[in-house]
């Protein structure tokens, strides 16, 4: 064994009693549940309202805003949390997808289904159920 090869059977055998984790280690799955009260605007091109969340054990809460498409039927989502900021795609099959997000969300990418409950004239609740990795 030349002395570069000792050297990088050290500087692995380092990494492993440390706990690194290789690279493509698989991704933890998270259970998402969001729950968002709020109302639309009168073309009802925009909603917005508060939500809290639970994502993988991280709880939040803030104000959420939803731009709709009435052409592609694909709404985008921002929720704006203590904890910091996510992104999601709401189809309208009631599917949607979380596409990223900043602080505790970075990274996070996940799935599920929401359902909507009207509350009164305009306000409405819909609770987001699925999962996320990261």
């Amino acid at each position: 064994m030349t002395a570069r090869h000792a050297v990088i059977a050290l500087i692995a055998t380092a990494a492993l009693l440390a706990g690194a984790t290789s690279p493509l280690a698989a991704a933890k799955t998270l259970a998402v549940r969001i729950v968002a009260i709020g109302t639309p605007n009168q073309e009802q091109t925009v909603g917005t309202g508060t939500f809290t969340s639970t994502i993988g054990g991280v709880s939040d809460k803030g104000k959420w805003v939803t731009h709709k498409n009435p052409t592609t039927f694909v709404d985008n989502t921002r929720f704006i949390g203590r904890r910091g900021t996510f992104k999601a795609q709401e189809f309208s099959d009631s599917h949607w997808t979380i596409t990223g997000g900043t602080k505790a969300y970075a990274g996070l990418t996940g799935k599920g289904t929401e359902t909507e409950t009207l509350l009164g004239n305009t306000l409405f609740r819909n609770v987001w159920r699925g999962t996320a990795t990261r």
